[in-house]
């Protein structure tokens, strides 16, 4: 990360993709700015990801005398309403709804285990195992070293989760999240075994 001025900056990966900055919008002259002062600072910024809606309205038209505006839909950030996220309801779960009624019908003696420092090692064990087959070899290295920071940090970071067991004491998924407030948790890692 970096800060410029009064906003925090966060690089991720290669240096490839730079996180939307922290604080108050910069102007779009101004953000241009900033990815050279990282570029020249030897990370090759490609991409700015999670741009406000807000954002775009606000520089109407000013956004793109500087940067190509593009949306991946799979890479968006899903937010959902707690009680709906609770009880499943409404159209947009439906397909949630019918996967969980399925594994809950052909998966036995579920378990959800708050995950802590000494069962981590476990629940790290179990997403490697689960990344072995991913085509990036890059990823998975890093997916390692990010997971290995977070073991380091765990209590610092106020980091919480559970794992879940079934079918006896077999480890078939995990979410690692923190809290962003009272009500809202940022999930920074989570996997489920594809057998399941």
């Amino acid at each position: 990360f970096c800060q410029y001025g009064r906003h925090l900056s966060v690089v991720y990966g290669d240096g490839k993709a730079l996180l939307f900055p922290l604080g108050e919008f910069l102007p779009p002259s101004e953000l241009a700015d900033l990815v050279r002062i990282i570029r020249n600072d030897g990370r090759p910024v490609e991409v700015i990801f999670d741009l406000p809606e807000e954002y775009l309205t606000l520089f109407d038209g000013k956004v793109t005398d500087f940067f190509e505006i593009d949306g991946t839909e799979d890479e968006f950030d899903y937010l959902y309403d707690c009680q709906h996220l609770a009880t499943m309801s409404g159209p947009i779960l439906r397909k949630r709804r019918n996967q969980l009624k399925h594994f809950m019908e052909e998966t036995s003696n579920l378990r959800l285990i708050d995950i802590t420092p000494d069962n981590l090692p476990r629940v790290i064990d179990f997403a490697i195992r689960q990344d072995e087959a991913h085509p990036d070899k890059d990823f998975l290295h890093r997916e390692i070293m990010a997971m290995n920071a977070m073991r380091s940090n765990w209590q610092e970071c106020g980091l919480q989760g559970f794992f879940v067991t079934g079918g006896g004491d077999e480890t078939i998924g995990f979410s690692i999240f923190s809290p962003t407030s009272d009500k809202v948790m940022d999930v920074h890692f989570e996997k489920a075994s594809r057998n399941f």
